[in-house]
């Protein structure tokens, strides 16, 4: 079994806790299934620790809904630890991963999260620093959603059509118009791949042809 698909069926053996009184009923399948995600946010597969990462922050969220956290601090410091230690990860995709859901735990380690993030977004390598700008896109303060939608913004322009085309897609995802005049300029692109995602992407904005 891949590390996915042991995630998944992790997250999907938390749907029976749906609030407080199903975790405090029952607690110990909750907290063991956090304790297997800690365990992959470690293991050898760099795509697996990646999932593990996103996948611990939907169990922090989780966890806090149902009560978790009010029972059990420890709980909390726990999964901060695990993914602060996943700052200094191999890959990149993982470093990512978890400073995202460190800034969305709101646990004390967002600082350092975020200055993660911002150093991403000056590497050389474009798939660094597209994924780094849509993290910060998606969480922090203005000033910290505004510096990664600028970056994707930039990106658009980039010459690897891939990049290019995950730029206006993330873009879209994020439901931000300023794209749309670059977007409506890349239906000309000579490129398919980037003709197409403009087409999604301005279709998704409520802007499409």
């Amino acid at each position: 079994m891949t590390p996915q698909n042991r995630i998944d069926l992790l997250m999907e053996s938390l749907a029976r806790y749906q609030s407080d009184i199903d975790y405090y009923t029952d607690p110990q399948p909750f907290l063991a299934a956090g304790g297997v995600l800690i365990e992959l946010l470690t293991g050898a597969d760099a795509a697996g620790r990646e999932a593990a990462a996103r996948a611990l922050g939907d169990y922090a969220a989780h966890a806090e809904r149902v009560g978790a956290f009010a029972a059990d601090l420890a709980i909390k410091a726990r999964i901060s630890d695990a993914l602060t230690r996943a700052l200094t990860d191999s890959d990149w995709g993982t470093r990512q991963s978890a400073a995202e859901m460190l800034m969305r735990l709101d646990c004390g380690r967002a600082i350092e999260a975020r200055a993660l993030l911002l150093a991403d977004l000056e590497s050389d390598d474009p798939e660094i620093r597209l994924g780094a700008a849509y993290s910060l896109a998606r969480c922090g303060d203005e000033h910290t959603r505004a510096a990664g939608r600028d970056t994707l913004l930039r990106l658009m322009g980039h010459w690897q059509p891939q990049i290019s085309a995950a730029a206006a897609l993330s873009l879209a995802e994020l439901g931000d118009r300023r794209a749309i005049p670059a977007l409506q300029s890349a239906l000309y692109s000579p490129i398919t791949a980037i003709r197409q995602a403009a087409k999604t992407a301005l279709q998704r904005l409520g802007a499409g042809i």
